[in-house]
């Protein structure tokens, strides 16, 4: 009788715990997310978050040597809409690895870029990750924050 009260705890608190995450889950919601094709930068690693032209013509500040980037120009955008994340790293891997991402919102006004980079193999070469992801204009007041998982 005893193992049955037990078990019963452990299913309800079971229960209990993943109810909680669902619950957890299904306030995020999908935001919009359009990726923008930035060249010749030879951005550092690290997150971004450019919200004007200044932090966004910076990129350009460590510039390709190619020749097509001599006269590069940026793709336009209206910092007034919108807000550029991004996400510049590097993986191990015998070819390009496969990457994801998506941008989640919370109740919270957090805003979360979620990048997933799966290696390809065990070469040692670095292959380079850029991403730039245009969202609707965040506030002062959200947070945003990055997700990045390697695998």
């Amino acid at each position: 009788m005893k193992n049955i009260q037990i078990t019963l705890l452990l299913i309800i608190g079971a229960l209990t715990l993943f109810g909680f995450k669902l619950k957890q889950q299904s306030d995020l919601i999908q935001i919009p997310c359009e990726e923008i094709k930035i060249k010749c930068t030879q951005s550092r690693h690290g997150n971004f978050i450019i919200n004007d032209y200044k932090e966004y013509k910076d990129l350009l500040t460590i510039r390709s040597p190619h020749p097509d980037c001599e006269n590069y120009e940026l793709p336009p955008i209206d910092f007034n809409n919108y807000t550029l994340l991004g996400v510049v790293s590097s993986t191990a891997g015998c070819s390009n690895p496969i990457i994801s991402h998506f941008v989640t919102k919370n109740t919270n006004n957090e805003f979360i870029l979620n990048v997933n980079s799966e290696q390809r193999g065990l070469c040692e070469r670095n292959w380079r990750i850029k991403i730039w992801c245009l969202i609707p204009k965040v506030t002062d007041k959200s947070k945003i924050k990055f997700n990045i998982v390697k695998k």
